[in-house]
């Protein structure tokens, strides 16, 4: 299945995404989800709650949560670094929750982009072994 991204001409697949499938945008802005707006959402690895907020916002399938929101003791910083094209560079975290560590699992950008300011500033969205759960 091929996607239609909002730029020009490009088509994309949902592999050349790093953070999950691709999902369709407007003037480069992911269409955000309703759905977790009126409920808390939480982050969880090995039973143990990392993040939770009922101010998530969803960005291409990923739960973004408020950076006060995330208990930031349990993350510790990793070299590895990405770009995304609209979204701009990406800093990660390792995410520790008892004897399980998830390499690389959260990740946020510091300086986004203009059109992805309003909906990843001073967030961090969680993915591999952490799972996002809702209600």
């Amino acid at each position: 299945m091929v996607n239609t991204v909002a730029r020009g001409q490009h088509r994309v697949t949902p592999g050349e995404y790093r953070h999950g499938p691709a999902v369709p945008t407007y003037m480069g802005t992911a269409v955000p989800s309703k759905r977790s707006k009126s409920k808390t959402v939480r982050a969880v690895l090995d039973g143990v709650v990392i993040a939770e907020s009922d101010q998530v916002k969803m960005v291409e399938g990923m739960a973004y949560f408020p950076m006060d929101s995330v208990d930031m003791s349990r993350l510790s910083e990793s070299p590895t670094s990405s770009r995304c094209f609209w979204k701009g560079k990406a800093r990660y975290w390792h995410v520790e929750a008892g004897d399980d560590l998830a390499l690389d699992a959260a990740f946020a950008y510091p300086k986004p982009w203009p059109l992805a300011r309003p909906l990843v500033t001073d967030r961090i969205a969680f993915w591999r072994e952490v799972s996002i759960e809702r209600g």
